[in-house]
């Protein structure tokens, strides 16, 4: 039998290669390999309980995970804001359109624009929180905080989008500066 986190991941993968328009039952069951009494077995609610519990899935492994992972290395603040980083861009190499595809939902759906308001609150925040502990300086941590998440959200968004090396190469050229001045 499939698992609940499979059929998960599936959505995932679906929305990120895709859109949410591809989530049907009976495709997520054929890449599965499995029956579509399976997915309600798992979604009692259909495909709307099925999309909420996506969405938290979304937030706990897109934003949730990597605050646990960095918060849990013992390293110095500057060295957790690299991690971080590290790990976005992986991230970003293996679905680099579930971002837009999530956001572009969001456009059209007050309920998944209401958790995504909520993702980018949490990692602004959160880069925010590593910034002041790698600066000191609250007032330069707010500006920084939205800075990097801007330059992750808008490298989705300009034509052609930006590969994940490009968007490395942007985080360097942004924190580069910034790190000299705080040895």
């Amino acid at each position: 039998m499939t698992t609940k986190r499979a059929w998960l991941d599936e959505g995932l993968r679906v929305v990120a290669e895709e859109s949410v328009g591809a989530l049907r039952i009976d495709r997520l069951a054929e890449a599965l390999g499995v029956s579509k009494g399976s997915f309600y077995h798992h979604f009692g609610g259909g495909m709307r309980g099925y999309q909420q519990e996506l969405l938290a899935h979304y937030e706990r492994q897109h934003t949730y995970r990597f605050i646990d992972v960095v918060e849990s290395a013992d390293q110095t603040p500057t060295e957790k804001l690299q991690l971080l980083r590290r790990m976005v861009i992986d991230d970003e190499s293996e679905q680099p359109r579930l971002e837009v595809n999530i956001r572009s939902w969001a456009a059209q759906d007050s309920e998944v624009r209401r958790v995504l308001e909520r993702v980018d609150a949490t990692r602004i925040e959160y880069l925010r929180s590593l910034w002041r502990d790698v600066s000191g300086d609250a007032e330069e941590a707010v500006l920084m905080g939205r800075l990097l998440y801007v330059v992750l959200i808008g490298a989705h968004h300009v034509l052609p989008q930006l590969d994940t090396k490009s968007i490395d190469d942007l985080y360097g050229f942004v924190l580069a500066p910034a790190l000299r001045r705080q040895q």
